[in-house]
């Protein structure tokens, strides 16, 4: 009875310790790691939406520089090697 006892309290012990820890790390996540994520992820948000805003638009680069067409491809004839004697 006294080792069913002593292994009982062992593993609340152990069980206790897990508790703690793991809620050190939620603790962590939640007051450091969540907030970083979010204000990195807000910076970005505002970066791409000024760049959205400021650069310029498709149809004033078609204004200022048009399409060149691409040039043809030209066909090269394959070689053919001679054999010299």
């Amino acid at each position: 009875m006294g080792v069913a006892i002593g292994g009982l309290i062992s593993f609340l012990f152990a069980l206790f310790l897990v508790l703690i820890i793991f809620s050190t790390l939620w603790v962590i996540f939640v007051r450091v790691i969540l907030p970083l994520g979010l204000i990195v992820l807000l910076c970005l948000g505002i970066y791409w939406a000024y760049e959205k805003i400021t650069s310029p638009k498709e149809e004033a680069l078609k204004v200022i520089a048009p399409q060149q067409e691409a040039p043809q491809e030209v066909e090269i004839p394959p070689i053919i090697l001679e054999e010299k004697i």
